[in-house]
């Protein structure tokens, strides 16, 4: 049995994560007021702890926390389209701008709209916690971006061996297949060079590409088509994939590979054939893939059992 897992939709690469969301803006909100709770401590004793100070700076420094991380959201994806340092020093920029507004606000509010009494130290000193913490909320997401970076093209590294991997099977196979049947059956001759190219096109396109659903189970049918040419009554495919919206996208020829394991270490080799099974179900922002063979011969059990494919390796 084999298993593959591709997302439906590709996460977004930028710097910047999605600061909207509720879980990111209650760690927002709580990291904001453990900082505050720590600067009030290391300001007075614990006895002589300062309740009206903690709400008052709690205050203020929600008002810069949630006002930094609407501007981010609301420009995400233009600074996501930058590079990170270009984002960095952007949304630096920004962040600098709300802790001016708010500072701007704090001291109009407490000098009653007298700005002679306005205090410039106050200012540069929350400029510069702001940009020491912000420097190093910047320098975790570039890492975490980093990460994902080096993961992707991991992924982009398999799947570019996949392919190379699978064409020999592609095109010998199903050549001796079609050279055979070219003297007795020359319309499935035609039919089964059809679905070949088919399979060629997707092989050689680019690894990278997404394709629909509907799409990447019409490669596995003409695939399949090819394999009954040549096995015959000997292999049988039941699909159980209806539960799939067809507009889901997936790595193209991500699923063959399965399909071509369970048949050259699987059913191939049993002189009755068997039942290959293709069971499909979205699970969250998964697409789980699940082939199986079902054998009807016990003989090869345990030979089957010591061989992998390499269909089942790559994916």
């Amino acid at each position: 049995m084999s298993e593959a897992s591709v997302s439906d939709n590709l996460e977004d690469n930028g710097l910047f994560p999605d600061l909207c969301s509720v879980p990111m803006v209650l760690s927002l909100v709580l990291l904001t007021e453990m900082l505050v709770i720590v600067f009030v401590l290391g300001e007075a004793r614990l006895q002589m702890f300062d309740w009206q100070k903690l709400a008052l700076l709690s205050f203020y420094a929600q008002w810069i926390a949630l006002l930094s991380a609407s501007g981010l959201c609301l420009g995400k994806a233009w600074l996501n389209r930058r590079s990170p340092t270009v984002a960095g020093l952007l949304s630096l920029l920004l962040v600098m701008s709300v802790v001016t507004v708010v500072n701007l606000g704090a001291q109009w509010v407490l000098q009653a709209g007298d700005w002679r009494h306005w205090q410039l130290d106050w200012w540069l000193r929350d400029i510069i916690v702001v940009a020491v913490l912000y420097g190093i909320f910047l320098r975790y997401l570039n890492y975490r971006h980093q990460q994902r970076c080096q993961e992707a093209a991991v992924t982009n590294a398999k799947i570019d061996a996949l392919h190379a991997r699978i064409r020999p099977h592609f095109f010998f196979n199903s050549m001796n297949t079609i050279a055979s049947l070219i003297s007795y059956a020359p319309d499935d001759a035609e039919g089964a060079v059809e679905d070949l190219a088919a399979l060629f096109r997707a092989s050689l396109s680019e690894s990278r590409t997404l394709v629909p659903w509907a799409a990447e189970l019409d490669v596995c049918r003409a695939y399949l088509r090819i394999e009954q040419l040549r096995l015959g009554e000997r292999l049988r495919v039941v699909w159980d994939v209806d539960a799939v919206p067809d507009g889901i996208e997936v790595p193209s020829l991500s699923i063959q590979p399965l399909l071509e394991n369970g048949i050259y270490h699987g059913i191939e080799n049993l002189p009755d054939g068997g039942e290959l099974r293709v069971v499909a179900v979205v699970h969250g922002v998964q697409l789980l893939v699940d082939v199986s063979n079902r054998k009807t011969h016990r003989v090869d059990v345990a030979t089957i059992g010591k061989r992998r494919g390499s269909g089942q390796q790559s994916a």
